[in-house]
């Protein structure tokens, strides 16, 4: 009889565990310029689905919501008015652990640290990944061309 209950006992640890993940970033700011489009890479490791669970982004110096996805359904209508339809998850890389932000056409004010938190039944976690918006150094461009004067060395 112990021993039955035993093996009952293992099948169902497992369950209890399954949700059980930490959230990870790439360790380095991404650089961008003004008007591109960038990912903020994020993802959970082991690499468990997270299209059922709460998935947040949050501008952390100004705490404004950038992107909720609850349980599956993405919440645009609570996020900043600074980021409308400018954001949005790869639906089909959540099946993977994989809960990177896409933001297009970047802003300046759009520079800082994102905070991407993840939380299901029985675990959660969250990490902080960095912007950095940059004017790219462009070559100087003369509107007129020079045609050298005949004679002159």
């Amino acid at each position: 009889m112990e021993q039955i209950l035993f093996v009952v006992f293992l099948l169902q640890v497992p369950a209890s565990f399954s949700d059980n993940f930490l959230v990870h970033d790439p360790r380095q700011a991404v650089l961008t310029s003004p008007g591109e489009g960038i990912t903020l890479r994020c993802w959970l490791e082991p690499g468990v689905a997270a299209d059922g669970m709460y998935v947040q982004w949050i501008k952390y110096e100004t705490g404004q919501l950038v992107l909720l996805y609850t349980y599956g359904v993405d919440r645009p209508d609570l996020q900043g008015e600074a980021y409308g339809g400018r954001t949005e998850l790869s639906r089909g890389a959540l099946t993977r652990g994989i809960i990177s932000l896409r933001l297009r056409n970047v802003r300046c004010s759009d520079q800082g640290r994102y905070t991407c938190s993840v939380r299901a039944e029985t675990s959660e976690d969250e990490t902080t990944v960095g912007l950095k918006v940059e004017a790219l150094k462009q070559q100087p461009r003369f509107p007129w061309h020079v045609t050298p004067t005949p004679g002159i060395n």
